[in-house]
C-alpha cells in the first residue's frame, strides 16, 4: 500500500510513513545528523501537507526553510528573522501543494547505508521536494526578501 501523500510504498500507507519518520527522527539527533535535520523534517512535512501542516503558516515556513537551505546556503541572518516575520505575517495565502511531491520519498533517505550517504540522500530529497513546489517559488524568495530586508 502506498502512502497517499508521497507516493512511498510501504505496509501501512501514512501510518506507517509517520512511523518510520519518527523512528528517523529519533536517530537524527544523533549529533552528525543535525546538520541536515531541518531539511528533513522541510521534506517530509511538505510531501504530507495534509496531516503534517496547519495552513497556511506551516506550509510558508517549511517552504521558506527549504529554499533558505538551497537557495542561500542555510544562511543564520534569514533563518533568524523568519520567526519574527511568520508572527507578524497576516493574510498569507494558502500555497496549494502540488499533485506530484517529488520523485524521492523517505524511503530513498532510509535507504542510506552511512552517514555520508544520509546527509546526500537528505540533501537531494530537500531538493526534490522544493522543485516539487516550483509553482510557489516566486512567492517565497518575495518573502525571503522582505525577511532579509526587514533585519
Amino acid at each position: 500500500m502506498a502512502c497517499d501523500e508521497c507516493g512511498a510504498v510501504l505496509d501501512g500507507g501514512v501510518e506507517a510513513c509517520n512511523a518510520l519518520s519518527f523512528d528517523m527522527m529519533a536517530r537524527s539527533l544523533d549529533a552528525r545528523r543535525l546538520v541536515v535535520r531541518r531539511t528533513f523534517v522541510d521534506a517530509y512535512t511538505l510531501q504530507h501537507p495534509r496531516t503534517k501542516c496547519d495552513w497556511p503558516k506551516d506550509v510558508a515556513r517549511h517552504l521558506l526553510e527549504l529554499c533558505c537551505a538551497i537557495e542561500y546556503k542555510g544562511s543564520l541572518d534569514i533563518y533568524s528573522g523568519m520567526k519574527m516575520w511568520l508572527h507578524h505575517a497576516h493574510n498569507l495565502p494558502e500555497l496549494q501543494p502540488p499533485e506530484m511531491r517529488g520523485s524521492m520519498t523517505i524511503l530513498d533517505v532510509a535507504a542510506a547505508d552511512d552517514l555520508e550517504n544520509y546527509i546526500e540522500a537528505v540533501r537531494k530529497w530537500g531538493v526534490c521536494v522544493w522543485e516539487a513546489w516550483h509553482a510557489h517559488h516566486e512567492t517565497v524568495r518575495i518573502w525571503i526578501d522582505e525577511i532579509s530586508g526587514s533585519r
